[in-house]
């Protein structure tokens, strides 16, 4: 990575330049208080010339010095977040790759006595995706995902946080969402992608459908179980014809007990 990453925004300048100021005000300062300690006891034109050296030097040094050095400071910002973008994101479909999503659902289980202690996971597969690869091509089913993607991203909220976890396969966490939140917002999403319009080449449209399963949770729950439930309420989804959402409500305290959860299937 060769490039020069330079600031972007007005905003960036004028921190660089303040930063800049200030270290250099800094030094002035410095050289300022030594050439009075050193010069105090002379006096006439090597004074003047003294304290002249002491304001112009630090200047016409330190300017471009510590300038200099918060411009190599900001680049330095800008390609530390390029490689966390790429060691995150999912480079076909610009959502969270498995492990970072895996990650961000972790953080969010955790228990914290300021963080959301409820949500949902929802889990969701194109139906028929083979069938893309097999008559379009490997392009056309990447095409195809990378129109999901997108539809899945203007589809959720906010805060919700997107996954793909691998092939065709994505992941959904949804903070704070009740049972009903999620299957809006799965519903939503599953409207919203048969509604795509998919013209693998170029030619007729082709229709995009997907399954999806979720499970909700309260207080503690462990990772393997929400992914496990939602999981198989996607198989469901599927065995009871695709193209539709299964969701199942985990009990309170389902993730201290590790019981089973109870008829709440829906």
């Amino acid at each position: 990575m060769t490039a020069i990453l330079l600031p972007h925004s007005r905003k960036e300048h004028l921190r660089l330049t303040r930063w800049a100021i200030y270290a250099s005000a800094i030094c002035v300062f410095a050289s300022v208080v030594f050439n009075y300690a050193a010069y105090q006891g002379i006096g006439g034109a090597l004074l003047s010339n003294g304290w002249l050296a002491g304001i112009a030097g630090p200047v016409l040094i330190a300017i471009p010095l510590f300038a200099y050095m918060a411009l190599k400071m900001r680049q330095l910002e800008l390609v530390n977040h390029e490689l966390t973008e790429l060691a995150t994101t999912d480079a076909l479909t610009s959502s969270l790759n498995r492990r970072a999503f895996t990650a961000a659902v972790e953080r969010r289980l955790k228990p914290s006595g300021s963080a959301v202690r409820h949500g949902a996971m929802l889990m969701l597969d194109v139906d028929h995706f083979k069938t893309i690869n097999d008559r379009f091509g490997h392009q056309a089913g990447d095409e195809a995902l990378q129109l999901l993607a997108r539809t899945i991203r203007h589809s959720v909220r906010t805060d919700d946080q997107v996954g793909r976890l691998g092939g065709e396969e994505f992941g959904i966490l949804l903070p704070g969402a009740s049972l009903q939140d999620a299957t809006e917002v799965a519903e939503r999403i599953r409207r919203n992608v048969a509604a795509v319009e998919f013209r693998p080449d170029g030619g007729a449209p082709h229709p995009l459908s997907i399954s999806v399963g979720g499970a909700t949770y309260v207080d503690d729950v462990h990772l393997a179980d929400l992914f496990r439930l939602a999981d198989k309420r996607l198989y469901d989804a599927k065995a009871e014809g695709r193209n539709q959402v299964r969701m199942i409500e985990l009990p309170r305290g389902f993730g201290k007990t590790g019981d089973a959860p109870t008829a709440t299937m829906h």
